[in-house]
């Protein structure tokens, strides 16, 4: 993991997953990520991340692991 601005709510992860931790209408917006791999090539890419509102989980139902997932809708990608 590797932490971003925005202390310990934003953290991005080796598998390309991007976590935000009480997310807010604050951070809504775009989100640009870029890889440079061993041999200098590079990937970028671009989404739009739009909050729409809160959702409230019941723990048992959406626990795995020790880990909360949401399903994230209104994104688009460039």
């Amino acid at each position: 993991n590797t932490l971003l601005a925005g202390g310990q709510r934003l953290a991005d992860h080796r598998n390309g997953t991007l976590t935000i931790a009480q997310a807010s209408k604050s951070d809504q917006g775009w989100y640009h990520c870029e890889v440079v791999g061993g041999q200098g090539e590079k990937a970028m890419g671009s989404l739009y991340i739009r909050v729409v509102g809160s959702v409230v989980l019941e723990e048992e139902n959406f626990r795995n692991n020790g880990s909360y997932y949401v399903v994230v809708t209104n994104i688009s990608s460039v």
